[in-house]
């Protein structure tokens, strides 16, 4: 009897113990996830551990795609490529127009600083910013800038040359790495007119403009200015103007001269020894 009770007892025994014992559920996830859920008897307390399997990765809480395995999740990859993609397809011809449009608004202000940064480094070369700055409003809108002992701008003003109203993009063509742009021009005397020509260069990729020859090659402070870098362009430029405008050859010893803040043509007879001054062709000298 005594043994019956005792092997009964150890029977509930058995059965409290069993039922303080931990038990396990294993779940997989689409996702390569396996949890594995734990309850620890009184403490009732719960432990999630995740596991990813093969392509997938742990990526903070979660799981996520590695299909090329390098530890990077793929949704991300193609969020880069796709910006990637939007870069390359901005051909060249949409990069030309957007920064001759910036050159037409830029003619309108009249922001010659601006215009300045447009220009190829070869232009840049020959004259400064403050330079080209000062040559630009004078030479092209006939306003003369002068500092004064305080340091304040004083502009005069001459009658000639007509401001720009408005100078809206017309059309573009491109030859490997030089563009150019033609604008529809309106004064502001109403007279509309094609604006010729702009010309651009690609450098490094971008596109940048490369005229107003007649201030670069051609501006000028003195006589001293028109021989910068020995000037050929320019040179070559006066010695077909003296020709077809005078019939006359540049003068050898004294061949260009600073006058308006131009250089300008010292076209000279020595027969006669008679001279005379002509502004050089813009367009020859680009």
């Amino acid at each position: 009897m005594k043994i019956n009770i005792i092997i009964i007892g150890i029977f509930l025994i058995s059965i409290l113990i069993l039922n303080g014992c931990t038990t396990e559920e294993s779940h997989v996830s689409e996702e390569g996830i396996i949890t594995e859920e734990s309850q620890l008897g009184v403490q009732n307390e719960e432990k999630t551990e995740i596991v990813c399997n093969a392509p997938h990765i742990r990526y903070a809480d979660d799981c996520c795609l590695d299909a090329n395995s390098n530890n990077i999740c793929d949704v991300d990859e193609e969020v880069n490529n796709d910006d990637n993609e939007i870069v390359e397809e901005v051909t060249d011809e949409e990069k030309l127009e957007i920064v001759g449009k910036k050159l037409g608004r830029l003619l309108e202000l009249g922001d010659s600083a601006e215009i300045y940064d447009l220009l190829t480094p070869g232009r840049q070369s020959f004259k400064t910013k403050e330079e080209f700055v000062s040559l630009y409003d004078y030479i092209t809108y006939g306003r003369r800038r002068v500092i004064d002992t305080d340091g304040d701008t004083i502009v005069f003003n001459r009658s000639y040359g007509n401001f720009l109203a408005s100078v809206k993009f017309d059309e573009l063509d491109i030859s490997e790495d030089e563009g150019y742009v033609r604008y529809d021009i309106t004064y502001n005397n109403g007279w509309d007119a094609n604006s010729g020509t702009h010309y651009f260069k690609k450098v490094n990729n971008s596109w940048r403009f490369d005229g107003f020859s007649n201030i670069i090659y051609a501006g000028c402070f003195k006589d001293s200015d028109c021989y910068y870098g020995n000037n050929e362009i320019l040179m070559q430029s006066c010695e077909n103007t003296c020709q077809t405008e005078t019939g006359m050859d540049l003068k050898e010893d004294e061949p260009l001269v600073c006058g308006d803040e131009v250089c300008q043509c010292y076209c000279y007879d020595e027969t006669t020894k008679r001279g005379k001054k002509e502004y050089p062709n813009w367009k020859a000298i680009h």
